[in-house]
């Protein structure tokens, strides 16, 4: 990050696309006008630019009336080669207003939001929606409860099997079997990397019945190996019966699937990894959202940087989930006068309904809103 480079946004938005100039590469991408039509709604949004603030990775710009977040980058030649504008947040927006956005968005959504342990907010459908994979959520869950019941240990050496061999996310598909893993050591892959094979190893290690004990509407819980084998289109007259069993001949189905010989994954490399609409783990929102708050080891939660604004908060934690017409974002908040939130945002729609950038402007909007209550207003919500 640069003075140039704070020099180009600044010009950018107070003088338009004409006071830059683009590289090539960045014009077969996004044209000027496209450009032009971008700033000027952020101009009839948010008013003319007051400053430019450097963060952790991105410029934060100061408006009139709100803020955008600004990933630029600019060459030696001072030509830009890449912009993204994201987390735009209107001063004065309610809370309210900030879930109604959210709720507008099209198909099925769910938002429940705790604060300090205690139902805030619930909006949206009721109903359990696919959540991708903030499910690992409800397998750390279940692993806290079996490490709190002296069943199992952070220290306990797992061995990786063929049968936990998934496809990606993660890296832990690549290793040998064989490989001796921590319990520890694939907690932080299935929640950091979001990795699929660690935490179909957690599982077996856990077993199918204890995990189900958080997920009441994901029964029989299925490993991620299973569901993308259900989701191989070689498979479909597998995944065709496989829906219209009852559970206890859907149990009966998944013991027949392990056999590694005769239900092959496809490489990594020629896998779309595209989970089949009506396979899956589905949560309501106030599920996750209680799982999340009363996990203990927030360690795991907190490796990476959420895909929106968390300047206002303290500390936070993270875990999303994205497949075919299925977005989450589930994450918790802790304020500096000590106030927590546990969030859980769902979409569920067409795939060509789901816009990632405009999902996670909402929940960024939504972060936002909750940090700007003053503390006389932060009393549970009815």
């Amino acid at each position: 990050m640069t003075q140039k480079e704070r020099n180009v946004v600044r010009s950018l938005f107070n003088d338009g696309v004409d006071s830059v100039r683009f590289s090539e590469t960045f014009l077969k991408s996004a044209s000027k006008s496209e450009v032009r039509q971008v700033l000027e709604s952020l101009k009839t949004d948010l008013g003319d630019l007051s400053h430019v603030k450097e963060e952790r990775d991105h410029y934060k710009a100061r408006f009139e009336k709100g803020t955008a977040n600004v990933l630029i980058d600019v060459n030696n030649n001072g030509l830009i080669t890449g912009l993204y504008i994201k987390n735009v947040v209107l001063f004065g927006e309610s809370i309210k207003h900030a879930v109604d956005d959210f709720l507008a968005l099209p198909g099925e959504t769910s938002i429940s939001i705790l604060r300090n342990g205690k139902p805030y907010l619930r909006e949206g459908t009721d109903s359990a929606l696919f959540c991708g994979s903030a499910f690992k959520i409800a397998v750390l869950a279940a692993l806290e409860y079996t490490i709190d019941n002296q069943r199992s240990s952070w220290d306990n050496v797992l061995e990786l099997g063929d049968i936990d061999r998934s496809l990606p996310t993660g890296i832990m598909h690549r290793w040998p079997t064989g490989t001796m893993v921590t319990v520890d050591s694939a907690a932080v892959m299935m929640m950091s990397l979001s990795d699929n094979t660690a935490s179909d190893l957690l599982v077996r290690h856990l077993g199918r019945k204890t995990v189900e004990q958080f997920s009441p509407h994901s029964v029989p819980f299925l490993t991620t190996r299973e569901a993308f084998i259900l989701s191989q289109p070689d498979y479909s007259q597998l995944t065709e019966r496989y829906r219209s069993m009852n559970e206890e001949e859907r149990r009966e189905l998944l013991s027949t699937i392990s056999d590694i010989d005769k239900y092959r994954l496809p490489p990594p490399e020629a896998s779309s990894n595209v989970l089949h609409p009506a396979i899956g783990w589905r949560f309501e929102t106030m599920q996750l959202a209680l799982l999340l708050s009363k996990i203990e080891t927030k360690r795991l939660l907190s490796v990476g940087q959420p895909p929106f604004d968390t300047a206002p908060w303290s500390s936070f934690g993270y875990k999303g989930g994205e497949s075919s017409g299925v977005i989450n974002a589930t994450f918790w908040l802790s304020g500096d006068d000590g106030t927590t939130y546990s969030i859980s945002m769902t979409q569920n729609a067409e795939e060509d309904e789901i816009d990632r950038d405009q999902f996670f402007t909402r929940v960024g909007s939504i972060a936002t809103q909750l940090s700007f209550l003053p503390p006389a207003d932060k009393s549970d919500h009815n």
